[in-house]
Order: structure tokens, then C-alpha cells, then sequence
């Protein structure tokens, strides 16, 4: 059976009044047992936006590891 595919759009760059940058990763299509870490470039005038990303496995979280929305890793 096919895995379905999702796609998990960048966070947008800060401040939010920062001008979109050419190379600037916008969507990353994923499987349903994947997730993705992104990569941040901070520029010399204050500027933060995605410039790369990395997929990973998805991992479960036990309801044990949360507490309070911050998941505990050891």
C-alpha cells in the first residue's frame, strides 16, 4: 500500500517584514513517517529565514515525555 504525502510549508522568515530571499526553502512533501528539522540562516542585519531542512523518521512521543506542550528527550 502506498504511504500518503503530506507537504509541511517553511516557516516564514523574522521579522515577519524581511524581504524573501531567492534561495529560501518554501514546502517540503513528506511521507506520513517523516518529519523535518529546519535549518536556519541568520543574516548580519537581523534577519532569520529556513535555508535548509533536514527529513527525519517520525518518532512517538509517550504522553509520559510531555509535560506541559515541552516534550523531555533523554
Amino acid at each position: 500500500m502506498p504511504k500518503s504525502r503530506r507537504t509541511v510549508i517553511a516557516p516564514p522568515p523574522v521579522p515577519l517584514s524581511a524581504v524573501f530571499l531567492p534561495n529560501r526553502v518554501l514546502s517540503v512533501v513528506l511521507s506520513d513517517d517523516e518529519d523535518v528539522q529546519w535549518n536556519w540562516t541568520c543574516t548580519l542585519d537581523g534577519v532569520s529565514y529556513v535555508s535548509g531542512y533536514l527529513i527525519v523518521k517520525k518518532t512517538r512521543v509517550r504522553s509520559s515525555e510531555v509535560t506541559s506542550g515541552v516534550v523531555r528527550r533523554a
